[in-house]
């Protein structure tokens, strides 16, 4: 199967936005502004001095020559998984819901804890209870004081498909998500006795993995990617709320050569899933981060120390 990072080569106007890592963000801009590494480490240098400034450079250079649309975002995900993703090649990723309406690992763990989801009423039954998710988005459910089931239902509710990094300087970090889920970790507190020992199973045999997926910004939920209000210059008179964020992410592959961006996520939207032809690689987070000895073939960021991946070594 073809992949969209493989059409890539195909289709002349579509650039792969890859800034997860330093030497990413420098391959994106020279591609971007068809420009010698040499060029961009030399507007990086500007940038420590004066961003704004370094910024401007970039977006002038790049003009109209790439718009919004022809960015393709490559994108990772940690996730927690029992049968090495094989589910996930298979249908991708999907949104809690999707995932607990057919038999896999979490819909058995369910089980095990008292707690089934119906897809077609859109109801989680808790030991034989019913409860309507739409209830989550009434007011008076805010209200009430909170029980773990009503922690259940709104993770349920907002059936969020995935949480990925545009840009992380160390991913293991974040390797305690992925081997103890959020909704794991609220199941836990309504399981019984035998759905302890499930969870406890599930939790043994659960390994941390790396997917890798791309996605348009159609495809995202980029609430979180608009700039914010002390940098109006990421403005610069556009219109649509797209251009904003496009000029954030350009910014945002300035400051990552710089090493001045913690990390950056993007969101999938409520009903949206990744399908299998958008994802590009699925690597054990041990392999992702590479060895200590030899860093050379590791994806995370090795223009820096990172402390956290040499204690986990």
């Amino acid at each position: 199967m073809t992949t969209r990072l493989e059409m890539i080569e195909e289709r002349t106007n579509v650039i792969d936005f890859d800034i997860f890592t330093t030497r990413g963000a420098k391959r994106f801009l020279c591609d971007a502004l068809h420009a010698r590494e040499r060029e961009v480490e030399d507007i990086a240098q500007k940038a420590q001095f004066d961003e704004v400034a370094a910024y401007d450079d970039v977006r002038k250079r790049l003009g109209n020559s790439l718009a919004p649309d022809d960015l393709l975002l490559h994108l990772r995900h940690v996730t927690a998984n029992t049968d090495e993703c094989a589910s996930i090649c298979e249908s991708g990723i999907l949104g809690i819901k999707d995932v607990l309406s057919r038999p896999n690992a979490l819909t058995d763990l369910f089980l095990d804890c008292g707690v089934r989801y119906d897809k077609g009423d859109d109801f989680v039954i808790v030991r034989g209870r019913r409860h309507a998710l739409s209830q989550v988005y009434e007011p008076r459910f805010n209200r009430m004081p909170h029980s773990p089931v009503d922690d259940l239902l709104r993770i349920l509710a907002k059936d969020s498909v995935v949480n990925s990094f545009i840009h992380e300087s160390c991913i293991r970090s974040y390797s305690s998500i992925a081997v103890n889920p959020e909704v794991v970790g609220v199941l836990e507190k309504i399981a019984g006795r035998e759905g302890l020992k499930a969870i406890g199973d599930w939790r043994s045999s659960a390994s941390p993995y790396v997917v890798e997926f791309t996605a348009t910004l159609d495809e995202l939920d980029t609430r979180n990617l608009i700039p914010d209000d002390e940098a109006e210059f990421l403005w610069g008179g556009v219109l649509r709320h797209k251009d904003a964020v496009f000029n954030n992410l350009v910014f945002q592959a300035l400051m990552a050569c710089v090493q001045d961006v913690d990390h950056l996520y993007a969101f999938m939207p409520p009903g949206c899933g990744v399908p299998p032809s958008s994802i590009a690689r699925i690597t054990p987070l041990d392999a992702f981060c590479g060895s200590s000895e030899d860093r050379r073939d590791s994806m995370c960021d090795r223009e820096r120390y990172c402390p956290i991946c040499q204690e986990g070594k």
